[in-house]
């Protein structure tokens, strides 16, 4: 994991398998349970908390765009929010890919612009499966200007175990033909 990587925090809705499967990947990510707070904390307390850290958040929970407290705290906090678009449908196991594959352009946007924001993920077999970012433009959401994203160093996320490459044992020679 680099230092400067953005984090992400997943809503306790999606388990722990989403949390290590990102992790092993190098990915910043923290569920509700690694904080120790309690299993009954509000959305609003739990976006007040990742506003405060910076945190972009990951949920199933697509009401958090349209409950109006909710919204507020989201706009209020600047938060950028990705939410999953079916998860009453949809196998854990295929959100895992959708964030694996999608990964590199969920790092983008969070290190590219400002919050508020809303992006749906949408299922990793369906077409396009993370969505444009829905700017909240009037309280500031938008894309950052090339000059505040230049000085952004590049993220390539790799598995951080990723073992090196071997160097050559030896070579073998040929012996040279006799006449």
């Amino acid at each position: 994991m680099q230092p400067n990587s953005p984090v992400f925090f997943l809503d306790k809705n999606h388990g722990l398998m989403i949390r290590e499967m990102l992790r092993s990947v190098g990915i910043r990510v923290f569920a509700h349970k690694d904080f120790g707070w309690r299993h009954d904390l509000s959305d609003i307390e739990i976006i007040h908390q990742c506003a405060e850290k910076g945190y972009a958040i990951i949920s199933g929970d697509k009401a958090m765009a349209r409950v109006p407290h909710e919204r507020q705290a989201i706009i209020d906090g600047k938060c950028k929010v990705f939410m999953f678009d079916d998860t009453g449908k949809t196998r854990t196991e295929d959100w895992i890919a959708s964030i694996l594959v999608g990964r590199q352009r969920l790092v983008e946007i969070v290190q590219k612009t400002n919050g508020p924001l809303f992006v749906t993920i949408k299922a990793c077999r369906a077409k396009g499966h993370i969505g444009r970012p829905d700017f909240v433009e009037k309280a500031g959401g938008g894309w950052r200007s090339a000059e505040e994203v230049a000085d952004i160093k590049p993220m390539a996320l790799e598995h951080p175990n990723q073992p090196k490459a071997r160097p050559q044992q030896g070579k073998f020679e040929f012996p040279s033909p006799k006449n």
